[in-house]
């Protein structure tokens, strides 16, 4: 047995397997992050159960190892397509958060076909590789499947290199585009086309799609979230902070918080990560004219927006901002500091209501003292009239 495609396939699951931790450890609050850990394990469970099926002592074991295959190839389709989605921002809309939905809805159905059934995929047949998938009547509706999966992340990526403003993420989705129209192009020739048309050729995606994992692993160490500070010194720097602080990458999304934000607004740690900065102001704020603000001015400070807590209850705060930037001068994202008015505003209420107090007590004292002046100079006058009348009759 030539055992070629195995050691290809074991080296692609070792290649995938440490990218996936290497990305999810230097940052794992980053859902970015969280995204490429398991499309890049799907990925090393695909290439361990292709190289499984290449190493298969009988049939029945290889037909397990196929179907397992088939399963991981299903999985990470959807995977990549809901990171290309966050990537591109548009998980805040209702198309996009329906693209991603259908991806894994439309690859949970597909998995029947594929993996529980022959339709797609024929009894295993044998080579001087090893075994190797049978190709069944409906085998076409898979490369369909595939081709259109693949066809909206290539959309998305390049819809979010065309019109991103920052050069971090258009260097990212574009090296993705590039590297994903690559794979693609390869992959459907050779693993749709041909075996269509009659041909076989031993798969070569394990090899293609491991390449595609390194590159894809680079992004995220070159333009990704590990650049932001580690997570025990990030915790610690955090802890010494007397004020709200939050960090919100590029598509402002909130990837660090301090126990303070925490404390104020009733949240939990998981219930802040990844949220939307918007979810936190109070509705009538513009964020995106507030983000613009900042990037154009690098930095502000005493604005007055209004925070919402879980309970929906508004607090005044006191926000300063300042983007943030890698060691090659590009965005990473907003440090924002929050600073809880309530209190404040709380003690110039009662300063304001003592000062119109006092104000109204001066206004009543001067009253009285105009009344009291008043009544002394009648007096005065009284007292003149008085001997004036006494001057006269003495005279008389």
């Amino acid at each position: 047995m030539n055992y070629t495609f195995y050691s290809i396939s074991i080296a692609g699951a070792i290649v995938a397997g440490f990218c996936a931790f290497y990305v999810l450890v230097r940052n794992p609050d980053s859902r970015l992050n969280q995204l490429f850990f398991f499309f890049a394990t799907a990925v090393a469970f695909y290439d361990l159960t292709d190289a499984g099926m290449c190493i298969a002592v009988n049939r029945a074991t290889a037909e397990l190892f196929l179907r397992l295959t088939v399963f991981f190839w299903l999985l990470y389709l959807p995977l990549f397509l809901h990171f290309c989605i966050r990537l591109s921002g548009l998980l805040e809309t209702t198309q996009g958060k329906v693209m991603v939905y259908l991806g894994y809805i439309s690859a949970m159905i597909m998995v029947y076909p594929s993996a529980l059934t022959n339709w797609i995929y024929d009894s295993v047949r044998e080579s001087a590789f090893g075994y190797h998938a049978g190709i069944g009547k409906f085998f076409l509706v898979l490369g369909i499947y595939s081709l259109i999966i693949v066809i909206q992340q290539a959309v998305v990526l390049r819809y979010t290199w065309k019109v991103s403003k920052e050069k971090r993420q258009k260097d990212m989705s574009f090296i993705l585009f590039a590297a994903l129209l690559a794979a693609g192009a390869v992959g459907t020739f050779f693993d749709v086309i041909l075996p269509f048309l009659g041909y076989y050729v031993h798969s070569f995606i394990p090899a293609w799609i491991s390449i595609f994992v390194l590159i894809f692993a680079y992004v995220m160490a070159r333009f990704g979230s590990l650049l932001v500070a580690p997570a025990q010194l990030a915790n610690d720097i955090l802890a010494t902070m007397p004020d709200m602080m939050v960090f919100i990458d590029h598509n402002k999304y909130i990837n660090l918080v301090n126990k303070n934000v925490m404390e104020e607004l009733g949240y939990a740690k998981e219930e802040l990560i990844n949220k939307h900065i918007k979810e936190l102001f109070s509705k009538d704020m513009d964020c995106d004219a507030i983000y613009g603000n900042i990037k154009q001015k690098r930095s502000i400070r005493d604005e007055k927006p209004s925070l919402r807590k879980k309970n929906g209850e508004l607090i005044p705060v006191l926000m300063d901002a300042t983007m943030s930037r890698d060691r090659f001068g590009e965005e990473l994202g907003c440090v924002i500091i929050f600073r809880n008015m309530s209190e404040t505003e709380r003690l110039f209420a009662i300063q304001k209501q003592t000062s119109e107090q006092l104000a109204a007590q001066v206004a009543e004292l001067e009253r009285l003292n105009r009344i009291t002046m008043q009544r002394e100079d009648r007096m005065i006058e009284l007292k003149k009239k008085i001997k004036e009348l006494e001057e006269k009759l003495g005279g008389k």
